[in-house]
């Protein structure tokens, strides 16, 4: 929470923890029925699915989806949790994914920040929230896209548009031509 609040200071946190012993039990029957690696690994979607499912990932898994100038990548959460700083080309555009594999959040930004590109390495000793540092400034960057120490400290990245959390098997099933991103890639176009 405390990580959360120094990243959003003017937020306010509702939260109605189950009280009833119903409640409670809810919660763990939830929890025992959707037990989420189980649900990623599986090949076949949770319900009928009338088309063949694209193979390349298990169809469960979650994916966060990027597309740009007519060009599509999935990066599955498998491999954010192994690289959670990205570069990448999308659509000609250079994007940065940062990720945050303890809260299973992921954003994404452009790379250029005035007329500088910049390519983008997890930083797990840099300042208080930062999880990624440039090569070509020595900028801390946060999840948020805020610089919080370096030469452009106080400046926010540009947000590209995503989405997040989707199933492999409902992503492909309407953008079949996406690249998926491995954790071995290397930016490509």
């Amino acid at each position: 929470m405390a990580v959360q609040k120094r990243l959003h200071p003017e937020t306010t946190l509702v939260s109605a923890p189950p009280q009833s012993l119903r409640d409670r039990i809810v919660v763990v029957v939830l929890d025992t029925m959707v037990a989420i690696p189980k649900l990623e690994a599986r090949d076949t979607p949770f319900h009928g699915f009338t088309t063949a499912v694209d193979d390349r990932l298990p169809a469960m898994s979650y994916v966060l989806g990027i597309e740009r100038d007519g060009k599509r990548v999935a990066v599955p959460r498998a491999a954010l949790d192994k690289r959670p700083v990205i570069n990448e080309m999308v659509g000609g555009t250079g994007i940065a994914v940062l990720y945050d594999s303890e809260r299973e959040i992921g954003n994404v930004f452009h790379r250029r920040v005035g007329e500088r590109v910049l390519t983008f390495r997890p930083a797990p000793d840099g300042p208080d929230d930062a999880v990624a540092r440039d090569d070509e400034t020595g900028t801390y960057w946060t999840l948020s896209g805020e610089a919080v120490a370096g030469e452009f400290a106080g400046t926010t990245l540009e947000r590209h548009p995503h989405w997040d959390d989707l199933f492999w098997f409902s992503w492909a099933a309407f953008r079949p031509d996406t690249r998926v991103f491995t954790s071995e890639a290397t930016s490509t176009g």
